[in-house]
């Protein structure tokens, strides 16, 4: 198996379990994206000859002399969450060769259990997730757009695209019969990549490959969860009709929303029954309000039913819409951070904290001032993340579990000080670490009591 049985941190192979194997609270590392998939990175280039933006930087040094130093520091840290980016790991013509899931993450995985630490798969990837350094270069922050379609799909599904131009713009977008483009809100003339869940071929596709990947962990000790992408769906950018646009699909460009969120409820209903030992959680935060479906409301009224987890990308207490008690516009739009507070001790809660919650004076944040920085900020969101405090809007989201991701700017995850203007916090500005501000906490304050529903055993 790869491991040393003799290791003081060794975690055994049962064939007795419950609950209380995968129900392990504390922190977890969430590090770029393809960072622990330096081998599958090397295979892709060989196989295609394509080196992902990134790519160059992701080696097993950088792995082994900065990424597993840290998680053995403390004990708060237990573990990592781990994306598995389906364009990596199915290859082949036609695809069906899901033999680099055992040649190059299985031993990640091990290596981790060797550790004693534990891991949390993200496999079911919706679009094209950001990172920081996703392309491994300072000035730039996003991968290109080819880039963004191969980590999302199999080699053979990702070279049907066609290359156009939408009207009044200079930009080169994609059309595809799997994925269509979508503006990134928060980050104006940019655009990302949303799959097509909606099409029969590419959901048997994907569902076939989750069961790939359920063969090869689902009874690896260490691997205690299963978790996704979060569920905010971009309109796509395109309303003409050419052959891979949603319109030549049967849809508007707002309307396919609502059909892609109707295939990852059905999908990630499906995944759940995959792995009966993990708790499953689906990263669910919008859309509550402005469409046709409430897909929180939708999501959360069969977490219990259905025996998930919840998790979402942000925990802020800012964001009105994540935080609606329904007394805004309608009593069933009650955001997704509440729900979750109301399933406390029921299910398994695994917060994240992704970059949002350090945010000042953007995007309805507080803003910075001498005496409330950084901080008091860690301090205030590992409260709302416990406890609680001042009421509302400050109310508890009791969290088993949080998922911090260590790609963050101005010095955030090590410490130092702000190299920018960064919303309204001043440059040079001491930044403390959020590393080791969660390694010190003592005792580890997150909730450690067991929900009532932990996996589907």
């Amino acid at each position: 198996m790869g491991m040393n049985p003799l290791s003081r941190l060794y975690i055994p192979k049962r064939t007795v379990v419950s609950g209380s194997d995968v129900f392990v609270p504390g922190f977890y590392i969430k590090t770029h994206n393809l960072q622990p998939h330096y081998d599958a990175l090397t295979d892709f280039n060989a196989e295609t000859g394509i080196i992902l933006d990134g790519a160059r930087i992701r080696t097993r040094a950088q792995w082994t002399d900065t990424h597993l130093p840290e998680i053995q520091v403390g004990s708060n840290w237990k573990g990592y969450q781990i994306s598995v980016p389906w364009g990596l790991y199915e290859k082949g013509v036609g695809g069906g060769d899901f033999s680099n899931l055992t040649n190059y993450l299985l031993p990640v995985v091990r290596e981790l259990a060797t550790l004693g630490k534990y891991v949390v798969l993200m496999t079911m990837i919706w679009r094209d997730f950001r990172n920081g350094d996703v392309a491994g270069n300072a000035s730039t922050t996003a991968m290109s757009p080819e880039d963004q379609m191969r980590f999302l799909l199999p080699a053979d599904l990702a070279t049907d695209y066609l290359t156009t131009v939408f009207a009044g713009t200079a930009d080169e977008h994609r059309l595809s019969n799997y994925c269509y483009a979508y503006s990134k809100s928060a980050l104006p003339g940019e655009y990302g990549f949303d799959l097509k869940m909606y099409k029969t071929p590419l959901y048997n596709r994907y569902l076939a490959f989750q069961q790939a990947v359920a063969n090869v962990f689902k009874d690896e000790p260490n691997v205690i969860g299963i978790s996704s992408t979060e569920s905010a769906v971009g309109n796509a950018l395109y309303a003409g009709a050419l052959p891979g646009g949603v319109v030549d699909d049967g849809y508007t460009t707002t309307s396919v929303v609502d059909a892609v969120l109707d295939g990852k409820f059905n999908f990630m209903n499906a995944v759940r029954d995959l792995w009966p030992r993990q708790f499953v959680a689906g990263d669910v935060n919008v859309p509550m309000r402005g469409g046709a479906t409430n897909f929180v409301k939708r999501w959360y009224d069969q977490v219990v039913a259905q025996k998930f987890a919840c998790t979402a990308s942000n925990y802020v207490f800012w964001d009105e819409a994540l935080n609606d008690d329904g007394t805004t516009v309608d009593p069933n739009e009650i955001g997704n951070l509440r729900r979750q507070a109301a399933l406390a001790g029921q299910v398994v809660i695994m917060g994240q904290w992704q970059g949002y919650e350090w945010f000042f004076g953007q995007l309805g944040a507080p803003s910075w001032t001498s005496t409330y920085s950084f901080a008091q900020r860690y301090q205030e969101m590992l409260i709302r993340c416990t406890t609680g405090a001042d009421g509302e809007p400050k109310y508890a989201v009791p969290c088993n579990m949080i998922v911090v991701q260590r790609e963050l700017p101005q010095n955030i995850w090590l410490g130092g000080k702000t190299v920018s203007a960064y919303g309204n916090v001043p440059i040079n500005t001491p930044v403390p670490s959020l590393k080791s501000f969660v390694t010190n906490l003592s005792p580890m304050p997150l909730i450690t009591t067991e929900p009532t529903i932990i996996n589907n055993l």
